[in-house]
């Protein structure tokens, strides 16, 4: 799994010609594990600026319990934001269930 989010994303800072402004971790795994949060980002400070805060990366459950998102980039970084956001697939497919109904009733 690291060597194919590591392969994508690299792909996309090449692509992209390093113009990322943030890069975003989310859902179960990407909430929830310090360690593939770090595996994914390990030797990427120095080729991309994505250098991780190895203390904001091992406390990023706390700032996500109170406001959904936290920041886990090195402060002295020059590069992207690194976020770590919470996600509620639950509350997307309530809305966009509301959405199509709604459209449907219109008709």
């Amino acid at each position: 799994l690291v060597h194919r989010v590591r392969k994508y994303l690299g792909a996309f800072l090449v692509e992209l010609h390093g113009e990322v402004d943030v890069v975003v971790f989310t859902a179960g795994m990407g909430e929830n594990s310090v360690k593939l949060r770090r595996d994914i980002l390990d030797g990427l400070g120095h080729r991309f600026g994505l250098a991780v805060d190895e203390e904001r990366n091992e406390n990023a459950r706390a700032e996500l319990e109170s406001k959904g998102w936290t920041e886990i980039q090195d402060a002295g970084s020059d590069g992207p934001k690194i976020l770590v956001m919470r996600t509620d697939e639950e509350l997307q497919i309530a809305r966009e269930t509301l959405r199509v109904t709604e459209a449907v009733r219109c008709v």
